[in-house]
């Protein structure tokens, strides 16, 4: 693991050094704030021991900035202290540091907080790469559904817009901006139980087949329909058919069993 040391006291630092590279860790030692800033914009440090008291911008401050960058949470903060007033050592919890060592440093405890450190470490490296992993993901399906020549729409539990692609603006006659966070039935009064009568067929439990047979049956005799609830499996997305006017946008949707639907071109309008 690659660690950067910043303690302003040669013999500190060179004890400090020498410990923490006999578990094997890799050790970038500087002096103060300002050499540490300049080491980590040329190299990544997952690892970072802090002296608070440091000429200069001091242990606690750079701690605070860190924590306030965009990859502020992907480094662990050990922060190293002559300070043993609680008040002092909740400061450097608030300001992030991940854990704190007191001195004079008892080898057996540095030992134990670097134990904890690696494995914390190792979570949060596994964390992050899963996190780079899911946004580059997010960005690969969205670049094809705002490019592909299908309309796609998602909807949330609540029945909310939360997607609109282009080729689906231009089938509702809408923008996105207007639909975004909207409700299906507010911004389509006209879709409430014959568009819902086919989206959901076969697909839901059968509680929600109920509902949706007295909001017909309230529809047909002319009574006042109550909204039909929202599943609490899952949200909806369709995909529309890019040949879909937007006059046709209430004609039906053929559900499959993905919750994926489309708008048929031949399709009724309702």
């Amino acid at each position: 693991m690659n660690i950067l040391l910043v303690e302003d006291q040669d013999d500190s630092r060179k004890t400090l050094s020498r410990l923490i590279a006999m578990r094997g860790h890799k050790v970038t030692q500087v002096a103060t704030a300002e050499e540490a800033e300049r080491a980590m914009a040329t190299e990544t440090f997952p690892f970072l021991i802090l002296d608070w008291m440091l000429p200069g911008k001091s242990g606690i401050d750079l701690c605070r900035e860190l924590r306030a960058r965009q990859d502020g949470d992907e480094m662990f903060i050990l922060l190293v202290t002559g300070k043993t007033d609680r008040a002092d050592l909740e400061m450097a919890l608030e300001v992030g540091a991940n854990d704190y060592l007191t001195k004079p440093i008892d080898l057996s405890l540095l030992n134990v907080r670097l134990a904890v450190a690696e494995r914390q470490i190792r979570d949060l490296t596994e964390r992050n790469q899963a996190r780079v992993a899911l946004q580059q993901s997010a960005r690969t399906l969205t670049d094809i559904l705002e490019n592909t020549t299908d309309g796609f729409f998602a909807l949330d539990y609540a029945w909310r817009f939360t997607y609109v692609n282009p080729e689906a603006e231009s089938s509702f006659g809408r923008s996105r901006k207007e639909l975004l966070g909207g409700e299906l039935w507010q911004k389509f009064p006209e879709l409430r139980v014959p568009l819902l009568r086919r989206i959901i067929g076969g697909l839901w439990p059968s509680r929600h087949q109920s509902n949706l047979k007295r909001a017909t049956r309230a529809e047909r005799s002319g009574s006042k329909c109550t909204p039909i609830p929202a599943a609490e499996e899952s949200p909806l997305s369709f995909v529309t058919s890019p040949s879909v006017s937007a006059q046709k946008t209430t004609g039906s949707l053929k559900a499959k069993s993905n919750h994926w639907g489309r708008w048929p071109a031949e399709s009724p309008t309702i």
